[in-house]
Protein backbone atom coordinates (compact mmCIF):
# COMPACT_ATOMS: atom_id res chain seq x y z
CA UNK A 1 0.00 0.00 0.00
CA UNK A 2 2.07 3.39 -0.90
CA UNK A 3 0.30 5.54 1.71
CA UNK A 4 -1.22 4.61 5.05
CA UNK A 5 -4.40 6.93 4.44
CA UNK A 6 -2.64 9.53 6.34
CA UNK A 7 -0.40 10.98 3.63
CA UNK A 8 2.78 8.83 5.52
CA UNK A 9 4.86 6.44 3.15
CA UNK A 10 6.54 3.26 4.61
CA UNK A 11 8.69 0.81 2.68
CA UNK A 12 7.43 -2.38 2.42
CA UNK A 13 10.91 -4.15 3.46
CA UNK A 14 13.78 -2.94 5.42
CA UNK A 15 17.00 -4.72 3.88
CA UNK A 16 18.67 -3.86 7.27
CA UNK A 17 16.44 -5.69 9.03
CA UNK A 18 16.57 -8.80 6.24
CA UNK A 19 19.85 -8.96 6.17
CA UNK A 20 19.62 -8.98 10.33
CA UNK A 21 17.41 -12.31 10.02
CA UNK A 22 19.57 -13.74 7.50
CA UNK A 23 17.43 -12.87 4.29
CA UNK A 24 19.11 -12.49 1.14
CA UNK A 25 18.08 -10.06 -1.45
CA UNK A 26 15.17 -11.65 -3.91
CA UNK A 27 14.23 -10.13 -7.00
CA UNK A 28 10.60 -10.31 -6.29
CA UNK A 29 10.92 -8.43 -2.92
CA UNK A 30 13.19 -5.73 -4.92
CA UNK A 31 10.46 -5.47 -7.37
CA UNK A 32 7.42 -5.78 -5.05
CA UNK A 33 9.04 -2.55 -2.97
CA UNK A 34 10.06 -0.68 -6.27
CA UNK A 35 6.90 -1.74 -7.30
CA UNK A 36 5.59 -0.11 -4.24
CA UNK A 37 7.45 3.47 -4.67
CA UNK A 38 6.21 3.61 -8.24
CA UNK A 39 2.37 3.15 -7.49
CA UNK A 40 3.21 6.06 -4.71
CA UNK A 41 4.67 8.34 -6.85
CA UNK A 42 2.13 8.08 -9.00
CA UNK A 43 -0.70 9.39 -6.94
CA UNK A 44 1.82 12.18 -6.17
CA UNK A 45 0.69 15.73 -7.37
CA UNK A 46 3.63 16.90 -10.14
CA UNK A 47 4.48 20.96 -10.34
CA UNK A 48 4.62 20.86 -13.63
CA UNK A 49 0.43 19.76 -14.42
CA UNK A 50 1.25 15.79 -15.24
CA UNK A 51 -1.56 14.99 -12.34
CA UNK A 52 -4.87 16.07 -11.67
CA UNK A 53 -6.32 15.81 -7.82
CA UNK A 54 -8.61 13.14 -7.00
CA UNK A 55 -10.01 14.36 -4.21
CA UNK A 56 -10.70 17.66 -2.31
CA UNK A 57 -7.12 19.35 -1.20
CA UNK A 58 -7.88 19.60 2.77
CA UNK A 59 -5.02 22.70 2.97
CA UNK A 60 -4.26 22.51 7.03
CA UNK A 61 -4.58 26.32 7.45
CA UNK A 62 -2.12 26.85 4.69
CA UNK A 63 -3.31 28.87 1.25
CA UNK A 64 -1.54 29.44 -2.33
CA UNK A 65 0.29 32.03 -3.24
CA UNK A 66 1.56 33.69 -6.01
CA UNK A 67 -1.00 32.11 -8.33
CA UNK A 68 -1.81 33.42 -11.83
CA UNK A 69 -5.05 35.67 -12.59
CA UNK A 70 -7.67 33.99 -13.86
CA UNK A 71 -8.80 33.91 -16.99
CA UNK A 72 -11.51 30.66 -17.07
CA UNK A 73 -14.83 30.55 -15.25
CA UNK A 74 -13.78 27.58 -13.45
CA UNK A 75 -9.87 29.02 -12.48
CA UNK A 76 -9.58 30.45 -8.13
CA UNK A 77 -9.29 33.64 -8.14
CA UNK A 78 -7.25 36.07 -6.36
CA UNK A 79 -7.71 38.84 -3.84
CA UNK A 80 -5.70 41.05 -6.39
CA UNK A 81 -8.39 40.24 -9.09
CA UNK A 82 -11.49 40.42 -6.47
CA UNK A 83 -10.05 44.01 -5.35
CA UNK A 84 -9.82 44.85 -9.35
CA UNK A 85 -13.43 43.68 -10.20
CA UNK A 86 -11.89 41.26 -12.82
CA UNK A 87 -14.12 38.27 -13.43
CA UNK A 88 -17.27 40.72 -13.71
CA UNK A 89 -15.49 44.10 -15.20
CA UNK A 90 -16.75 44.71 -18.66
CA UNK A 91 -14.05 46.18 -20.84
CA UNK A 92 -14.43 48.96 -24.08
CA UNK A 93 -18.45 49.38 -23.71
CA UNK A 94 -19.64 50.55 -27.40
CA UNK A 95 -23.21 51.71 -28.22
CA UNK A 96 -25.88 53.98 -26.46
CA UNK A 97 -29.16 51.62 -26.50
CA UNK A 98 -27.94 48.78 -28.31
CA UNK A 99 -25.07 48.49 -25.71
CA UNK A 100 -22.50 45.61 -26.37
CA UNK A 101 -19.03 44.23 -24.27
CA UNK A 102 -16.80 41.78 -23.20
CA UNK A 103 -16.16 40.64 -19.58
CA UNK A 104 -12.27 39.82 -18.95
CA UNK A 105 -13.59 36.41 -17.61
CA UNK A 106 -15.94 34.94 -20.42
CA UNK A 107 -19.24 32.96 -18.75
CA UNK A 108 -20.63 30.07 -21.07
CA UNK A 109 -23.81 31.83 -20.60
CA UNK A 110 -26.15 33.86 -18.54
CA UNK A 111 -27.42 32.62 -15.50
CA UNK A 112 -29.32 34.30 -12.77
CA UNK A 113 -27.17 36.49 -10.43
CA UNK A 114 -24.70 37.40 -12.57
CA UNK A 115 -23.34 40.74 -12.06
CA UNK A 116 -21.83 43.46 -14.81
CA UNK A 117 -20.17 46.27 -14.82
CA UNK A 118 -18.28 48.89 -16.99
CA UNK A 119 -18.63 52.11 -18.13
CA UNK A 120 -21.09 53.67 -20.34
CA UNK A 121 -20.32 54.79 -23.87
CA UNK A 122 -22.87 57.78 -23.81
CA UNK A 123 -26.60 58.44 -23.23
CA UNK A 124 -29.18 56.69 -24.40
CA UNK A 125 -31.60 58.01 -26.72
CA UNK A 126 -34.37 55.69 -26.29
CA UNK A 127 -35.85 54.12 -23.55
CA UNK A 128 -35.58 50.76 -24.86
CA UNK A 129 -31.88 49.49 -24.35
CA UNK A 130 -30.39 46.11 -24.47
CA UNK A 131 -27.05 45.04 -23.17
CA UNK A 132 -25.52 42.38 -25.01
CA UNK A 133 -22.06 40.52 -23.18
CA UNK A 134 -19.17 38.62 -25.00
CA UNK A 135 -21.90 37.57 -27.50
CA UNK A 136 -23.92 35.55 -25.15
CA UNK A 137 -27.16 37.82 -26.98
CA UNK A 138 -29.10 41.18 -26.24
CA UNK A 139 -30.92 41.93 -23.26
CA UNK A 140 -33.23 43.78 -22.03
CA UNK A 141 -32.55 46.83 -19.71
CA UNK A 142 -36.04 47.77 -18.34
CA UNK A 143 -36.89 50.93 -16.72
CA UNK A 144 -34.83 53.53 -18.05
CA UNK A 145 -35.64 56.98 -19.17
CA UNK A 146 -34.20 58.58 -21.99
CA UNK A 147 -30.83 59.99 -21.18
CA UNK A 148 -30.48 57.75 -18.36
CA UNK A 149 -27.26 57.04 -18.82
CA UNK A 150 -24.06 59.29 -19.16
CA UNK A 151 -20.91 59.13 -20.93
CA UNK A 152 -18.21 57.80 -18.75
CA UNK A 153 -20.24 56.87 -15.72
CA UNK A 154 -20.00 53.18 -14.24
CA UNK A 155 -22.88 50.80 -14.31
CA UNK A 156 -23.60 47.75 -12.53
CA UNK A 157 -26.27 45.65 -13.90
CA UNK A 158 -27.52 42.15 -12.89
CA UNK A 159 -29.44 39.34 -14.55
CA UNK A 160 -32.61 38.43 -13.35
CA UNK A 161 -33.07 35.68 -15.78
CA UNK A 162 -34.75 37.50 -18.27
CA UNK A 163 -33.50 40.72 -17.91
CA UNK A 164 -30.48 42.90 -16.87
CA UNK A 165 -31.59 45.20 -13.48
CA UNK A 166 -29.67 48.26 -12.95
CA UNK A 167 -28.21 47.97 -9.45
CA UNK A 168 -29.01 51.14 -7.55
CA UNK A 169 -28.15 52.67 -4.57
CA UNK A 170 -31.60 52.89 -2.66
CA UNK A 171 -34.76 50.92 -2.22
CA UNK A 172 -36.84 52.48 -5.53
CA UNK A 173 -33.91 52.21 -7.93
CA UNK A 174 -33.16 55.02 -10.86
CA UNK A 175 -35.61 57.73 -10.89
CA UNK A 176 -37.93 57.25 -14.43
CA UNK A 177 -40.20 59.94 -14.79
CA UNK A 178 -42.17 62.53 -12.30
CA UNK A 179 -46.08 63.11 -13.27
CA UNK A 180 -48.05 66.02 -11.97
CA UNK A 181 -51.12 65.48 -11.87
CA UNK A 182 -54.10 68.47 -11.67
CA UNK A 183 -57.07 66.83 -13.65
CA UNK A 184 -59.45 63.93 -12.68
CA UNK A 185 -58.65 61.39 -14.38
CA UNK A 186 -56.84 58.66 -14.81
CA UNK A 187 -53.11 57.78 -13.72
CA UNK A 188 -50.93 55.69 -16.32
CA UNK A 189 -47.53 54.62 -15.26
CA UNK A 190 -44.51 55.66 -17.52
CA UNK A 191 -43.21 52.13 -19.33
CA UNK A 192 -40.49 50.60 -17.13
CA UNK A 193 -41.21 52.05 -13.94
CA UNK A 194 -42.44 49.74 -11.54
CA UNK A 195 -42.84 51.69 -8.08
CA UNK A 196 -42.74 55.24 -6.50
CA UNK A 197 -44.90 57.44 -4.46
CA UNK A 198 -47.83 59.56 -4.61
CA UNK A 199 -48.14 62.66 -3.09
CA UNK A 200 -51.73 63.56 -2.63
CA UNK A 201 -52.54 67.20 -1.85
CA UNK A 202 -56.53 68.38 -0.57
CA UNK A 203 -58.02 71.29 -2.14
CA UNK A 204 -57.86 74.54 -0.12
CA UNK A 205 -61.08 76.25 1.62
CA UNK A 206 -62.66 79.68 0.77
CA UNK A 207 -62.35 82.82 3.12
CA UNK A 208 -65.77 83.48 4.94
CA UNK A 209 -67.08 86.79 3.29
CA UNK A 210 -68.69 89.88 4.70
CA UNK A 211 -72.53 91.04 4.85
CA UNK A 212 -73.38 94.51 4.16
CA UNK A 213 -71.85 97.19 6.66
CA UNK A 214 -73.58 100.39 8.41
CA UNK A 215 -71.65 103.82 7.56
CA UNK A 216 -70.14 103.82 11.00
CA UNK A 217 -69.69 99.46 10.82
CA UNK A 218 -67.19 96.91 9.56
CA UNK A 219 -66.53 93.53 8.91
CA UNK A 220 -64.17 90.99 8.94
CA UNK A 221 -64.64 86.74 7.66
CA UNK A 222 -62.68 84.27 8.43
CA UNK A 223 -59.75 82.74 6.87
CA UNK A 224 -60.27 79.08 5.44
CA UNK A 225 -58.11 75.64 6.17
CA UNK A 226 -56.15 74.12 3.71
CA UNK A 227 -56.59 70.76 2.39
CA UNK A 228 -54.47 68.28 3.85
CA UNK A 229 -51.33 66.08 2.67
CA UNK A 230 -49.85 62.87 1.80
CA UNK A 231 -47.37 60.61 0.98
CA UNK A 232 -48.03 57.19 0.11
CA UNK A 233 -45.34 54.74 -0.91
CA UNK A 234 -46.28 52.81 -4.26
CA UNK A 235 -44.58 49.17 -3.97
CA UNK A 236 -46.06 48.18 -7.50
CA UNK A 237 -47.37 50.71 -10.11
CA UNK A 238 -50.87 50.19 -11.45
CA UNK A 239 -53.63 52.05 -13.29
CA UNK A 240 -55.75 54.31 -10.69
CA UNK A 241 -58.52 56.94 -10.94
CA UNK A 242 -57.67 60.16 -9.67
CA UNK A 243 -60.06 62.90 -8.45
CA UNK A 244 -58.54 66.38 -8.01
CA UNK A 245 -59.57 68.36 -5.37
CA UNK A 246 -61.66 71.73 -7.00
CA UNK A 247 -60.88 74.48 -4.85
CA UNK A 248 -62.80 75.99 -2.64
CA UNK A 249 -65.19 78.90 -3.58
CA UNK A 250 -66.17 82.21 -1.70
CA UNK A 251 -69.69 82.80 -1.65
CA UNK A 252 -71.23 86.52 -0.69
CA UNK A 253 -72.36 87.37 2.62
CA UNK A 254 -71.50 83.92 3.93
CA UNK A 255 -69.37 81.26 4.73
CA UNK A 256 -66.92 79.81 2.03
CA UNK A 257 -66.96 76.96 0.31
CA UNK A 258 -64.88 74.09 1.98
CA UNK A 259 -62.36 72.75 -0.53
CA UNK A 260 -62.37 69.37 -2.63
CA UNK A 261 -61.32 65.66 -1.36
CA UNK A 262 -57.71 64.17 -3.46
CA UNK A 263 -58.25 60.79 -4.06
CA UNK A 264 -55.55 58.84 -5.99
CA UNK A 265 -57.60 55.10 -6.37
CA UNK A 266 -58.49 53.67 -3.29
CA UNK A 267 -54.93 53.95 -2.00
CA UNK A 268 -55.64 57.73 -0.28
CA UNK A 269 -57.82 60.56 0.03
CA UNK A 270 -56.89 63.80 1.37
CA UNK A 271 -59.87 66.13 2.94
CA UNK A 272 -60.13 69.51 1.46
CA UNK A 273 -59.68 72.81 3.61
CA UNK A 274 -62.93 74.11 5.46
CA UNK A 275 -64.34 77.54 4.60
CA UNK A 276 -63.69 80.22 6.90
CA UNK A 277 -66.74 81.71 8.49
CA UNK A 278 -68.52 84.70 7.34
CA UNK A 279 -68.75 87.99 9.72
CA UNK A 280 -72.52 88.71 9.30
CA UNK A 281 -72.18 91.36 12.88
CA UNK A 282 -71.60 94.84 12.36
CA UNK A 283 -68.51 96.04 14.46
CA UNK A 284 -68.05 99.24 15.64
CA UNK A 285 -69.84 102.60 16.00
CA UNK A 286 -72.99 101.94 18.66
CA UNK A 287 -73.51 98.12 17.76
CA UNK A 288 -71.87 96.64 20.56
CA UNK A 289 -70.48 93.56 19.13
CA UNK A 290 -66.68 92.46 19.30
CA UNK A 291 -64.01 92.65 17.58
CA UNK A 292 -63.48 88.89 16.53
CA UNK A 293 -65.19 88.60 12.88
CA UNK A 294 -65.89 85.23 11.10
CA UNK A 295 -64.38 82.50 12.41
CA UNK A 296 -61.36 80.74 11.04
CA UNK A 297 -61.99 77.52 9.14
CA UNK A 298 -61.11 74.16 11.63
CA UNK A 299 -58.05 71.57 9.99
CA UNK A 300 -59.53 69.06 7.97
CA UNK A 301 -59.50 65.21 8.67
CA UNK A 302 -56.54 63.25 8.15
CA UNK A 303 -55.94 61.08 4.65
CA UNK A 304 -57.67 57.68 4.79
CA UNK A 305 -56.83 54.93 2.32
CA UNK A 306 -55.43 51.32 1.48
CA UNK A 307 -51.80 52.74 0.81
CA UNK A 308 -49.05 52.34 2.54
CA UNK A 309 -49.36 56.10 3.89
CA UNK A 310 -46.03 57.15 5.00
CA UNK A 311 -46.36 60.64 6.08
CA UNK A 312 -49.42 62.93 6.51
CA UNK A 313 -50.17 66.69 7.53
CA UNK A 314 -53.83 67.72 8.07
CA UNK A 315 -54.58 71.38 6.57
CA UNK A 316 -53.37 74.28 8.76
CA UNK A 317 -56.15 76.52 10.20
CA UNK A 318 -57.46 80.02 9.03
CA UNK A 319 -57.63 82.84 11.29
CA UNK A 320 -60.46 84.46 12.45
CA UNK A 321 -61.10 87.77 10.88
CA UNK A 322 -60.59 90.83 13.22
CA UNK A 323 -63.22 93.53 12.59
CA UNK A 324 -61.23 96.50 14.00
CA UNK A 325 -61.36 100.36 12.93
CA UNK A 326 -59.52 98.92 10.18
CA UNK A 327 -60.78 95.48 9.54
CA UNK A 328 -58.31 92.73 8.73
CA UNK A 329 -59.99 89.59 6.72
CA UNK A 330 -58.68 85.99 8.44
CA UNK A 331 -55.59 84.46 6.81
CA UNK A 332 -55.91 81.32 5.14
CA UNK A 333 -53.88 78.30 6.06
CA UNK A 334 -50.85 77.26 4.44
CA UNK A 335 -50.91 74.01 2.69
CA UNK A 336 -47.64 71.45 2.55
CA UNK A 337 -47.15 72.94 -1.18
CA UNK A 338 -49.17 76.24 -1.02
CA UNK A 339 -49.41 79.22 1.55
CA UNK A 340 -52.79 80.67 2.84
CA UNK A 341 -54.39 83.61 1.09
CA UNK A 342 -53.00 87.41 2.78
CA UNK A 343 -55.68 88.60 5.19
CA UNK A 344 -55.90 92.02 4.25
CA UNK A 345 -58.10 94.89 4.90
CA UNK A 346 -61.20 96.10 2.33
CA UNK A 347 -59.92 94.54 -1.14
CA UNK A 348 -56.52 93.58 -0.58
CA UNK A 349 -56.58 89.91 0.58
CA UNK A 350 -55.45 86.65 -1.60
CA UNK A 351 -56.70 83.41 -2.52
CA UNK A 352 -54.61 80.21 -1.42
CA UNK A 353 -51.85 79.47 -4.04
CA UNK A 354 -50.27 76.64 -5.69
CA UNK A 355 -51.86 73.50 -4.55
CA UNK A 356 -54.20 72.95 -1.12
CA UNK A 357 -53.46 76.59 -0.04
CA UNK A 358 -56.69 77.79 1.75
CA UNK A 359 -58.38 81.56 0.97
CA UNK A 360 -58.19 84.04 3.17
CA UNK A 361 -61.48 86.19 4.28
CA UNK A 362 -62.62 89.26 2.60
CA UNK A 363 -63.56 92.27 4.93
CA UNK A 364 -65.07 95.70 4.69
CA UNK A 365 -65.21 99.07 6.21
CA UNK A 366 -68.66 101.12 6.22
CA UNK A 367 -71.47 101.81 4.21
CA UNK A 368 -69.97 98.55 1.73
CA UNK A 369 -72.14 95.63 0.26
CA UNK A 370 -71.84 92.08 1.09
CA UNK A 371 -68.77 90.49 0.04
CA UNK A 372 -66.88 86.88 -1.20
CA UNK A 373 -64.27 85.49 0.77
CA UNK A 374 -61.19 84.51 -1.45
CA UNK A 375 -61.05 81.04 -2.79
CA UNK A 376 -58.92 78.48 -1.92
CA UNK A 377 -56.38 76.69 -4.27
CA UNK A 378 -57.41 72.76 -5.85
CA UNK A 379 -55.68 70.04 -4.85
CA UNK A 380 -53.39 67.79 -7.23
CA UNK A 381 -51.40 64.81 -7.03
CA UNK A 382 -47.63 64.21 -7.85
CA UNK A 383 -46.09 61.01 -8.74
CA UNK A 384 -42.53 60.08 -8.70
CA UNK A 385 -41.61 56.72 -10.82
CA UNK A 386 -38.86 54.17 -9.84
CA UNK A 387 -37.91 51.18 -11.47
Amino acid sequence: MPFNGSGSYSLPYNWQTDAANGLDISSSRMQGQDQDIASALSICMTKDGQQTAANNLPMGGFTLTNIANASLQKQPISVQDFQNGTPNWVGTVTGTDTITGAANIAPQAYAAGQKWRGIIAGPNVTSTVTMNFNGLGAVSVPGLAIGAFVAGQIFEVTYDGANFQLSTSNGHGSLVNVQLITASGTYTPTPGATKGFAWVQGAGGAGGGTGATTANGCCAGGGASAGTFAIVDLATLASEAVTIGAAGTGVSGANGNNGGATAFGALCSCPGGLGGGADGAIHGGTSGAGDVGGLAGVPPAAPSGTGNIIFSQQGAPGMAGLALLNPLGGKGGDSFWGSGGLGAPATLGTAGTNYGGAGAGSARTGSQAASTGYNGAQGAVLVFEYT
